[in-house]
């Protein structure tokens, strides 16, 4: 059990440092392309996504960590009945995004950056989910692989956005896309690990989100806080 520690740790702590150097140098090389202006309308766009969707985090990915190890079976009573609801508490987030930037006057360009963003920002959560999965199950060799090619297809989509003039919405886009591309791959190595099966299981459902509750609390304040 040591070994495969620090061989997980060691994987892990390899794709941490390849994807952080793909990021280093698309975010070194953004605001130099796009100036200060559209830098910020692009940063807005994110971070304004992010923090409307921290609120479908649910704590879960705490959980999963805590139980997951000791009955991998278990993810299989819940992970539908959240996933089930994410996609419904998804249409309010996006309304309220739109009433806000309503409000705030706005301009629809920029309200369509934030919604694919806000959709980036879906599977972002998602995948949180899945990886704390395989970490919990201990098969972290496929998540490093899988980090590191997500982080090149997004830079490479960034390229292809700034060749083809494609603006913010094609840059958002190349974020969207290396997100699904992450969450299919994700979904299938989850599957063969611990055989995860999508069931709408309510009840268990509920008795997960209580347990989640405290971690949901925490996180959501350390997210604003930090705002």
């Amino acid at each position: 059990d040591a070994l495969l520690a620090v061989k997980n740790a060691v994987t892990l702590g390899a794709s941490l440092i390849a994807t952080w150097a793909v990021a280093l140098v698309v975010r070194f090389f953004l605001p130099r392309h796009l100036g200060p202006e559209q830098f910020g309308v692009f940063n807005f766009a994110d971070a304004f996504a992010a923090t409307f969707f921290v609120v479908l985090g649910l704590g879960l990915e705490t959980y999963i960590r805590k139980e997951i190890p000791v009955r991998p079976e278990h993810a299989s009573d819940f992970f539908g009945g959240f996933l089930a609801a994410r996609v419904l508490m998804s249409a309010g987030v996006f309304a309220a995004m739109a009433l806000v930037m309503t409000l705030a006057h706005r301009p629809p360009s920029v309200q369509r950056i934030v919604f694919v963003f806000g959709a980036a920002q879906f599977l972002v959560v998602l995948n949180g989910n899945l990886a704390a999965l395989l970490h919990a199950s201990r098969a972290v060799g496929g998540l490093a692989l899988v980090n590191v090619a997500s982080k090149v297809i997004w830079g490479a989509g960034v390229a292809v956005a700034i060749v083809a003039h494609l603006g913010l919405v094609g840059l958002a886009l190349a974020f969207l896309g290396s997100e699904a591309l992450r969450s299919a791959v994700l979904l299938r190595l989850v599957r063969r690990q611990i055989g995860l099966q999508f069931r709408l299981d309510w009840k268990a459902s509920r008795a997960v989100t209580v347990a989640c509750f405290p971690f949901y609390v925490i996180q959501v304040a350390n997210t604003v806080y930090a705002g």
